[in-house]
């Protein structure tokens, strides 16, 4: 059975318990960001590039029975990480459900003070082209 958005949230959160340090949360993020898939080089281009992130990042979202499924890469070890956990929550999810959304589950991983403020942005940033995708799906 698909895991509901809650869900996949708190997966995520147990992923940074808060005992760790915030050199152990950023070693996190470059755990995760390893585990990413890289995304086809068919699929990065001017519509999947993630503007305003301090790194290149491109997303690519496919539509299957009404749900997206997102893939995704980043040159920055670290965005990887952020990337994994934005997919983690959202993929397989429909159109609506993103649109609807929104990534304050970021802040409740205690990151604030591994992360840069221009990383802090790039989440926004990735997550807003996903809300793209999600519009794009919705009316289609």
């Amino acid at each position: 059975m698909a895991q509901s958005i809650e869900e996949k949230i708190a997966l995520v959160k147990s992923w940074f318990p808060k005992e760790l340090t915030s050199k152990e949360r950023y070693q996190k993020l470059m755990e995760l960001g390893k585990k990413l898939e890289e995304l086809a080089d068919n699929h990065k281009h001017d519509e999947t590039f993630v503007e305003g992130c301090q790194s290149q990042v491109h997303v690519h979202g496919d539509l299957k029975e009404g749900k997206i499924y997102f893939t995704g890469s980043s040159d920055a070890l670290v965005t990887k990480g952020l990337l994994y956990i934005l997919i983690t929550v959202y993929n397989g999810e429909p159109p609506q459900t993103i649109i609807q959304s929104s990534p304050d589950f970021m802040e409740q991983l205690g990151m604030e003070g591994s992360l840069s403020q221009n990383r802090s942005n790039g989440v926004m940033q990735i997550f807003t082209q996903m809300k793209k995708i999600a519009v794009k799906y919705l009316n289609n």
